[in-house]
């Protein structure tokens, strides 16, 4: 392994756990060779095990992804996909709709120094014009504007169905717990009281998004393929691509 890393930089490394008379061979592997390879290179680890010792140990080995076998192909090359791009957002676009121009414009400079293209908005009653022509991929927004709070505009963002996946960010001055809950059952994702820590307010844009581009590739390649995606915490029970019926599907991986 230490030899084929030295003359070889893969993109990505797929690992087993299991090897025959070593039960953690591959999580040993990994942690032993992490340091060579840095954190640049993600590590996505297979077992047919499901139990929290073999969890733990793929955890503790710093491995970024853990699939049980029978691995989806499709499922498996979007997670591929989203390690390999996660470090490249150059291409996102953040609406920052904010009353206040040079909190705005602090916001921007944020953003463009991680990357990113950002426009500012400050009148809030322009917002469904400017989301369609801008197209962003995340909404920043102040909770207390004139016109229009964000509350409101959030509400009024989520009654357009093609913006229900639209990420939005809650930011400002408001303390008070009940009024940021309020605001995130009104359709936003987060909520940063101001002043905002720098590299907390970049994480969770880059987060969110990635997080909402990874939803919507999973979407589309469903569409493409014709295979159902079980959505979270639902009984499988009750549908019919449960356990057996999936195991069966072409697009797996004993």
């Amino acid at each position: 392994m230490r030899a084929t890393l030295a003359s070889t930089r893969p993109a990505a490394i797929l690992m087993d756990i299991e090897f025959p008379g070593r039960p953690m061979a591959g999580t040993a592997a990994v942690k032993e060779m992490r340091p060579q390879i840095g954190n640049d290179i993600p590590v996505i680890v297979m077992s047919v095990r499901q139990d929290i010792d073999a969890h733990l140990s793929a955890v503790r080995a710093g491995t970024d992804a853990y699939f049980v076998k029978p691995v989806n192909v499709v499922e498996l090359a979007d997670t591929i996909h989203t390690l390999l791009d996660r470090e490249t957002p150059a291409d996102y676009r953040v609406l920052i709709i904010d009353d206040d121009q040079l909190t705005a414009e602090f916001y921007a400079t944020l953003l463009t120094g991680a990357g990113m293209v950002s426009e500012i908005l400050n009148n809030p009653l322009e917002a469904l014009d400017r989301i369609q022509a801008f197209i962003p991929d995340l909404i920043l927004m102040d909770i207390h504007m004139p016109g229009c709070s964000g509350v409101e505009l959030a509400a009024v963002v989520r009654q357009d169905k093609r913006y229900t996946g639209l990420p939005i960010v809650f930011l400002s001055t408001e303390v008070e717990i009940g009024q940021q809950q309020a605001a995130l059952n009104r359709g936003g994702g987060d909520f940063l009281t101001k002043p905002v820590d720098p590299e907390q307010f970049v994480h969770i844009v880059n987060h969110r998004i990635r997080r909402s581009q990874t939803l919507r590739r999973l979407a589309s390649r469903d569409s493409m393929t014709g295979l159902l995606i079980m959505p979270l915490r639902l009984n499988s029970s009750a549908y019919p691509w449960s356990e057996p019926n999936v195991r069966r599907s072409p697009w797996y991986l004993q």
